[in-house]
């Protein structure tokens, strides 16, 4: 329990003292952005955040049109002092984040400040092409492996691992194909290849009407259209010339021989070989690290843990958490904002020792819905709270408090394991 509070204490006051430092040297704006609530007409401010084993040792309030590629590029130069304030060994300690930490000019700046990346490589990037063609031509070659989810569901992948030059920058690389994002891609696929299948037969529909005088003005017309074939992603398209005599309005003359003309005759059918390989690169992502030594493997482990931070995100986003705000000065937005990264850290330290507790003597508390949590998130430990009810009585002039009705188990569970006591909610009077 003696632990449990200075833990509690020393990533507090670290954490305090890097906000008010960060705020006294940020100027912050409130502009517009890449807004994902899909609201570019109004104005934002932006939240970063770090976690380390799910506790949050990072936090800043950003500009609204602050990108993330940008503050990435900043935040390397305050992580030495985060590390360096917490006592963690540079040596042993991972950045890890999404696809906007991958550039050249991040990639310089860890190696001049000696830091391990790990990050995803976005899609679009030359080599990332290249390896994502890799594990379509040599599917066979990824090698199985199952990681557990925070739910504790298996979750099946298949990696390789290649050692790549970027920008004269060496990288290990796992190539990573995520079996489990099959069924949820082949269902937006099957809309895609409908969709193309739809426009491909209308775009042809017309050419069965129109005639050719000779079969060379045919031949012609299926080279100008292979150029917007070539295109196509799901199907292929193929060309017969069909002769036919051509008729004028009228009966025809007796005895005259027709006229002849030529049709093209369009075949559309589904490209088996580029859809799998389509749907190959859909469930396939590209993982890279700055530290050659790492297996694609312990690249896909480490980079899985970056979904701690996303339930932060979560919380922080959730109308249950915060609600609409009315505030008459960006200084107490600002100020609000900080005050909400603050109550998230003590959340995730709560979070974690509860967690850590509870695996050690593999209790579990009753959450919502009934079931049974091993492993509760910090919106599920502050909601049991919600069941204590306090009642306040005026005795000789003294305000008392005495519980509504006995703690529940959960509630005690969660205090025995943050090393509160019992009787927090009715010590003292006022």
């Amino acid at each position: 329990k003696t632990v449990t509070k200075l833990l509690a204490h020393k990533f507090a006051s670290t954490m305090a003292q890097k906000f008010i430092s960060t705020w006294l040297r940020n100027s912050l704006t409130f502009g517009f952005g890449h807004s994902k609530q899909k609201r570019p007409d109004k104005k934002q401010i932006k939240l970063g955040i770090g976690t380390a084993e799910g506790i949050v040792v990072d936090g800043q309030v950003l500009s609204g049109n602050k990108d993330d590629k940008t503050w990435n590029n900043e935040n390397l130069e305050l992580v030495e002092d985060v590390l360096s304030s917490l006592h963690i060994n540079k040596d042993t300690f991972c950045y890890i984040a999404d696809s906007a930490l991958f550039s050249e000019e991040n990639l310089k700046k860890a190696a001049q400040k000696g830091i391990t990346l790990i990050t995803r490589m976005p899609d679009n990037v030359t080599e990332a092409k290249e390896l994502l063609q890799l594990a379509v031509e040599a599917f066979d070659t990824l090698e199985p492996l199952t990681l557990t989810n925070a739910k504790d569901q298996v979750v099946p992948y298949r990696v390789r691992s290649e050692i790549i030059q970027y920008k004269g920058y060496p990288l290990a690389c796992g190539i990573c194909y995520s079996a489990s994002m099959k069924e949820q891609k082949e269902k937006s696929q099957q809309k895609k290849i409908a969709k193309e299948g739809e426009e491909l037969a209308k775009k042809l529909n017309p050419f069965q009407k129109r005639t050719f005088a000779c079969e060379e003005d045919a031949r012609l017309e299926i080279q100008k259209l292979s150029k917007d074939i070539q295109k196509l992603k799901f199907h292929q398209v193929q060309f017969d010339i069909k002769e036919v005599p051509k008729r004028k309005p009228g009966r025809p003359a007796k005895g005259k021989d027709p006229q002849w003309v030529y049709q093209l005759v369009p075949h559309i059918t589904e490209d088996e070989k580029a859809i799998t390989a389509h749907l190959i690169r859909e469930c396939t992502f590209i993982l890279a690290s700055n530290r050659t030594d790492f297996s694609a493997t312990q690249l896909l482990q480490e980079y899985k843990t970056q979904s701690q931070t996303e339930k932060k995100f979560q919380q922080l986003k959730s109308p249950h958490f915060v609600n609409a705000m009315f505030l008459d000065s960006p200084q107490r937005i600002e100020a609000f904002a900080y005050l909400m990264l603050m109550v998230i850290l003590l959340l995730s330290v709560a979070e974690y020792v509860v967690r850590r507790e509870m695996k050690k003597t593999g209790e579990k508390i009753v959450g919502l819905g009934k079931r049974e949590v091993f492993n509760p998130t910090l919106f599920a430990i502050y909601t049991i709270f919600y069941s204590v009810r306090v009642n306040l009585y005026e005795h000789n002039g003294r305000i008392e408090r005495r519980l509504a009705h006995p703690l529940f188990d959960n509630v005690k569970t969660v205090l025995k394991h943050l090393g509160i006591p019992e009787d927090t909610f009715t010590r003292g009077s006022a």
